[in-house]
């Protein structure tokens, strides 16, 4: 077993060794899934996939091995969705927090199987493999987690094999290559002041972001109605479900009136972690000294922290505005759904779109457009000292795209991997599930080349993603960076 948290040599690669192939997904959300020893899966638990995630992940080794490619996986955050991991009990102090995120993480491995020996199957072969923390798996970047994590991998191998994990706790950079993170910081509702404090397990005890709220709201309405919720379509259908059952809406009240409470007091007064003198603090002891392990310079690191700070500061207008439009929408479909009762979802779209299953868009979804403005910032950052990469890549949004951060003839992209959960929609099948990933290919001193793809489940292999009209592949795949 080899679990390291990111710390390199000065000759050594921020990644580690030399690899011919990049392999980026995120947000599978993981929960407690399937209890053999019940024989039930937990109803908050929302991914279905796993026999797909571990033909990918075989497919991918035996498929590197055959072509002798030096591989590397990087789950890009929410490999775990720790929160809806359901305890039954609080922590009250930091060694309680320890030992309720490594039960419930070990509840997700054992819920999981199939996906977790698939994993350590890869790992054990020689590829690497690269852990980001999103919003919903932070702890992972704890040292005590990460170990009990890797041990736990490492247990699901034959003996003598190793297998090795790196967790980096914010941000991947390979110069000349990429820039990665999960991508959670440029979203306010979800963005960390202090996001590396969260390597200690008493900030778990402090007040998380306000996104983290909302699901713990959403968890226990779906709770209540005995379901699972993943995205904004479902929230509405839970809401309509309130709204038109009276019952069902006087046992949520108080967990309506708790989240409401919450809202103002957020829009009264910031918490202390956003005042601009915490946030120096911050900047000046942990953002310093975490620099040199992501390979970047102290000032360009403050910089990236600027850019996400900026789009935290307009939380409190957008909770008043959004908290209007809430009050008003929800009076809307009151009034609409007297008389009916229909389970459709009010203008739902699905979680990647509602672009084809092999196509791009040129622009950025209005769900992602937040971080793709975030990418163009980062991008100013390190062309303004010379570290500029032709690959920005997030997740987050779960929404699949590759999207050209200029018009330059060989521009940088910025590349978001989407997420496992669902898929968009087909001509044969609504909800048919479509699974992406990011493929990098970095040989020598020929220029990268990357590709969004999906992993095509009924054919056993994967599928390209194909660029929009009007877009040479070329010019997709081979980015000047520039």
């Amino acid at each position: 077993m080899s679990v390291e948290r990111d710390g390199i040599d000065s000759d050594e690669s921020p990644l580690g060794q030399a690899c011919d192939v990049t392999i980026i997904v995120s947000d599978f959300h993981l929960a407690a899934g399937f209890n053999a020893r019940t024989g039930t899966r937990d109803p908050l638990d929302l991914f279905f996939h796993d026999a797909a995630v571990a033909r990918f992940l075989e497919f991918m080794r035996e498929d590197c091995q055959a072509h002798q490619r030096r591989c590397r996986l990087i789950i890009l955050g929410d490999l775990f969705d720790v929160p809806r991991v359901n305890l039954g009990w609080q922590p009250r102090n930091p060694d309680e927090a320890l030992h309720a995120v490594l039960a419930k993480l070990s509840r997700i491995i054992e819920g999981h199987p199939e996906i977790f020996a698939a994993l350590a199957r890869f790992g054990a072969t020689g590829y690497p493999i690269h852990l980001v923390p999103g919003n919903h798996d932070l702890p992972i970047m704890c040292p005590d987690v990460s170990s009990w994590l890797a041990s736990s991998l490492s247990a699901l191998v034959p003996h003598g094999e190793t297998l090795t994990i790196r967790v980096h706790p914010w941000i991947v950079y390979e110069p000349g290559l990429l820039y990665a993170e999960h991508g959670h910081q440029y979203h306010d509702i979800n963005h960390h002041p202090a996001l590396l404090t969260q390597a200690m397990p008493s900030a778990w005890l402090g007040q998380q972001p306000i996104g983290a709220a909302f699901d713990h709201f959403v968890m226990r309405l779906a709770a209540l109605s005995g379901g699972a919720t993943s995205d904004a379509a479902n929230v509405s259908a839970l809401l309509k479900q309130m709204l038109t059952a009276p019952r069902l809406a006087a046992r949520a009240a108080p967990f309506n009136a708790e989240f409401l409470t919450e809202l103002v007091r957020r829009l009264a007064a910031a918490p202390a972690p956003y005042r601009p003198d915490h946030r120096a603090t911050y900047r000046n002891t942990l953002v310093v000294s975490h620099a040199p392990q992501i390979g970047l310079e102290p000032d360009t690191l403050i910089a990236i922290d600027h850019i996400a700070a900026m789009r935290a500061a307009q939380l409190r207008r957008r909770l008043a505005g959004a908290l209007v439009t809430s009050l008003a929408s929800s009076v809307s479909r009151l009034s609409r759904s007297r008389g009916h009762d229909r389970p459709g979802l009010d203008g739902a779209t699905d979680q990647l779109g509602a672009h084809p299953r092999d196509r791009l868009s040129l622009a950025p979804s209005r769900r992602s457009r937040y971080l793709y403005q975030a990418a163009r910032a980062i991008h100013d950052v390190l062309a303004s000292v010379g570290h500029q990469v032709p690959f920005y890549v997030f997740g987050h949004t779960h929404h699949a795209e590759v999207i050209p951060l200029s018009s330059a003839d060989q521009p940088p992209f910025y590349v978001n991997c989407g997420s496992w959960l669902r898929g968009p929609a087909s001509a044969h099948n609504a909800t048919s599930p479509i699974f992406p990933f990011i493929w990098i290919e970095h040989r020598g001193s020929a220029p990268p080349t990357a590709q969004l793809m999906r992993w095509d489940d009924e054919e056993g292999r994967p599928a390209v993603v194909t660029p929009p009209a009007g877009v040479s592949s070329a010019s997709v795949m081979r980015p000047g960076g520039g």
